[in-house]
């Protein structure tokens, strides 16, 4: 799906960008219902900004990520890219606990 099987424009990021932007909307706004039917009081720009704070450090995990793919790949490179993906993820959860709790 984000892929994208058209390899003729390598630039245009256009179509990925837009299917996530709408990914991240709908997922904020089935969250928002799910909430306000199980009895919460969270707003849809509640929920995004719940969203965006926990996916900000997966994305410097990727960030992170990629410029180590620009080197030599060992074992070492490996466990360092394993490390900052799972330091990302559980720092994503804790926020998301802390935000939600």
């Amino acid at each position: 799906l984000l892929q994208g099987s058209n390899a003729d424009n390598v630039n245009d990021g256009g179509p990925q960008f837009a299917e996530v932007f709408v990914i991240f909307w709908c997922g904020a706004g089935i969250v928002t219902i799910n909430s306000q039917l199980l009895g919460g009081s969270i707003s849809l720009f509640q929920s995004l900004c719940v969203l965006g704070y926990c996916m900000f450090p997966l994305v410097l995990a990727l960030v992170g990520c990629r410029i180590i793919l620009m080197g030599p790949h060992t074992t070492l490179m490996f466990a360092l890219r394993f490390g900052m993906v799972i330091i990302g993820f559980c720092w994503s959860t804790f926020g998301e606990f802390i935000l939600v709790a």
